[in-house]
């Protein structure tokens, strides 16, 4: 079994990569890449669920050893932790906008589409202008 000062290691790290993987998929949001975005978001929910577990062994492990816990560790985890949440609050921000914006540009798409309808000729006058000409 692994040392509470490994597992804290190990949490900071992987909240770090947490971070950095919510960066990556919201400049991949930016840049419209979807394929990136899918699969950015399945790693996130795999790294999620790993930080599940660990978090629960580490907690389990931290009430046992209650005495000898490594003060500045645990800031360094807090602070990886505040800095993955800020990281998803940006990200989820920033997918609700284009959410809305993409919205907007359905609502004026269908919108015009209602208004070219209005333009239809009849199937027998189709082309007449061009063969009248």
């Amino acid at each position: 079994m692994r040392s509470l000062t490994e597992q804290l290691h190990q949490s900071i790290a992987e909240y770090r990569q947490l971070q950095q993987g919510y960066q990556a998929v919201s400049v991949a949001l930016a840049a419209g890449e979807d394929t990136v975005v899918a699969s950015g978001l399945v790693e996130l929910q795999e790294l999620e669920a790993q930080l599940r577990l660990s978090d629960a062994e580490l907690n389990a492990a931290a009430t046992a050893a209650a005495d000898s816990l490594p003060e500045t560790l645990w800031q360094d985890r807090l602070q990886q932790m505040a800095q993955a949440a800020e990281a998803n609050r940006k990200l989820c921000d920033h997918a609700r906008t284009l959410l809305t914006l993409l919205a907007e540009e359905r609502a004026q798409l269908n919108g015009g589409r209602t208004a070219m309808s209005g333009y239809r000729m009849a199937g027998d006058q189709r082309g007449s202008l061009v063969r009248s000409a």
